[in-house]
């Protein structure tokens, strides 16, 4: 659970593509880029959910699919919103546009704040509790407290669910 109204829950890094779930106002938001390699520009898709409210504090259970170009959020059993905007953007910094495979990976809860200002609309990662972590339908993550480099402050700790 969270009492946070914003911030980057996970986010999946590869070259220039990256999906994000997140927190915006309260309500969970699945991005992801579709990036042309020759261009300077992002195109991003985002889906909104928000007929939930997810930060306040109480569990919730959310899905997040991306297949390509489409995505879906279904939060709590509730219905599936795959409602989507596009929006053509240039890059914060020149790091959004790096390739390096040293970025690559699954991030979950936040990530290093200069990776995240470069790379993402979140000013920070959520604070709260993230647990039962699936990928792909069957890979269950299993978060444990984990020093990250550069990031002393903040610590992520596997929740019992509730």
């Amino acid at each position: 659970g969270t009492g946070s109204a914003d911030g980057l829950l996970a986010a999946a890094i590869k070259g220039r593509q990256i999906t994000t779930l997140g927190l915006e106002g309260g309500a969970l938001v699945l991005r992801f880029s579709a990036c042309d390699e020759e261009s300077s520009s992002i195109e991003e898709i985002r889906v909104v959910h928000n007929g939930t409210s997810v930060s306040d504090g109480l569990w919730h259970r959310a899905k997040a699919v991306r297949d390509g170009t489409s995505g879906l959020l279904i939060v709590d059993d509730g219905p599936a919103i795959t409602r989507q905007s596009v929006q053509l953007r240039r890059p914060r910094t020149p790091a959004a546009l790096a390739t390096s495979s040293e970025q690559d990976g699954l991030y979950v809860g936040g990530m290093p704040p200069s990776l995240l200002a470069a790379r993402t609309p979140y000013g920070r990662g959520i604070r709260g509790c993230i647990a039962d972590l699936v990928l792909n339908q069957d890979h269950r993550i299993r978060l444990e407290e984990a020093e990250r480099e550069g990031d002393e402050e903040e610590e992520v700790e596997e929740c019992d669910a509730a």
